[in-house]
């Protein structure tokens, strides 16, 4: 802007003027007014509701002569196309902040009393890896293996070898066996220490860790699936049903249809909430399956939900159920040769339960026993040290 003349057009030259005493140029800086700083904060914030946006810098009358570069993008009324990151540090030499050592602005140390005021970061601003090795120290050893398989999926469906080497040497500035084994599945080479683990942990991060307090492994407000078909067994189903609404468990039950789901009692049914095509065991803490009679359990090993759900759920180590004719169905076709142990075992009477799954005999028609055995097995969360390597759902 130049004060030589009268504005051509007082909108564009004036009105849209957008004075902002934060830009300042080198050599010229505030002084120590405490009035005149807070009114510094405020400007930018009077030119974003002023002018519509927050590119009111691009408007022609506010634009700098000399072409600025930033990392900002999109707004309203946004009159650049920008290319390349909109970030940095990145690895395509796009423009970046330049210290003061090679020309940067920087501010000059101001003596006051009882030190010097400076613009400069505290020693914390580089500290960007110590809360996530804390994070890291402080997970079991199954959430560890979580972290691990997590980075090296993602990292394995990466097709730019430049992009998982960068990412390899920040995991390995959070830990370094952390990085190993990382790369140990990408089947890299594994990077050595630069950056030692601080080796500080805290027991409230994690969330299956018996040392955190807030870690209370109990049944209250878990979600149970409880599958049935047409000819369930009612009153194994009915009173499990009831008694763990009693407790606190959240039962849905899952059905052909939504709706009436008739058992092999006469008039006797329950309502479901949804159905085989709609429901999946993700949503669900725990899955049982309800054995019956009729036509419709004899097709049980082409129901691909159910075989689904259950593969599923065992694979995620979650609780899972089964009684009188399903469990024949979930030991051959669902989980074949994972539980065969426990059907050896199992007496027509009786129940069995060995990490996380609980299996009821035909003759069982009450539901007390099949009901603390699936409680106290749902209440452990998780069962971690089931081998579900042959599982793939």
């Amino acid at each position: 802007m130049f004060l030589n003349k009268v504005p051509d057009d007082f909108f564009a030259e004036t009105e849209q003027v957008a004075f902002c005493t934060q830009h300042m140029v080198p050599g010229i800086e505030h002084s120590n007014d405490p009035l005149l700083h807070l009114r510094s904060f405020s400007y930018q914030d009077t030119q974003l509701s002023r002018l519509g946006g927050p590119n009111w810098n691009l408007i022609p009358i506010n634009r700098p002569i000399c072409p600025a570069f930033n990392t900002q993008r999109d707004g309203f009324m946004q009159m650049q196309i920008n290319k390349g990151p909109n970030y940095w540090p990145n690895r395509f030499g796009t423009p970046h902040p330049v210290p003061g050592k090679d020309g940067g602005q920087v501010l000059s140390p101001q003596p006051l009393p009882g030190g010097v005021k400076e613009r400069v970061r505290g020693p914390k601003f580089s500290d960007h890896y110590s809360q996530a090795t804390l994070f890291w120290n402080s997970m079991s050893d199954v959430e560890k293996l979580h972290i691990v398989g997590a980075f090296s999926f993602e990292l394995g469906r990466c097709d730019d070898k430049g992009v998982v080497e960068l990412m390899l040497d920040q995991i390995n500035m959070v830990d370094n066996k952390l990085a190993c084994l990382v790369a140990e599945n990408l089947h890299l080479q594994p990077p050595k220490e630069i950056h030692p683990n601080h080796g500080k942990a805290t027991k409230f991060l994690s969330q299956i860790s018996p040392e955190n307090s807030n870690n209370a492994f109990t049944g209250v407000g878990r979600r149970l699936a409880m599958f049935v078909h047409d000819g369930f067994d009612f009153g194994l189903a009915s009173g499990a049903k009831a008694a763990f609404a009693g407790m606190g468990v959240i039962v849905n039950v899952i059905g052909p249809r939504k709706g009436k789901v008739n058992s092999s009692t006469t008039g006797a049914f329950l309502e479901s909430h949804f159905t085989f095509e709609t429901c999946r065991s993700t949503l669900f803490d725990g899955v049982f399956f309800v054995g019956g009679r009729g036509p419709e359990y004899d097709k049980l090993k082409r129901q691909g939900r159910w075989l689904h759900a259950a593969r599923e759920a065992f694979m995620h180590y979650k609780t899972i159920g089964a009684s009188g004719s399903a469990v024949d169905w979930l030991s051959k076709y669902a989980l074949p040769g994972e539980i065969d142990h426990l059907v050896s075992n199992l007496k027509s009477e009786g129940v069995v339960a060995e990490q996380g799954v609980v299996l009821a005999g035909s003759q069982v028609l009450e539901a007390p026993m099949v009901i603390k055995a699936l409680s106290d097995e749902s209440s452990k969360h998780r069962h971690w040290a089931r081998d579900v390597s042959a599982i793939a759902a």
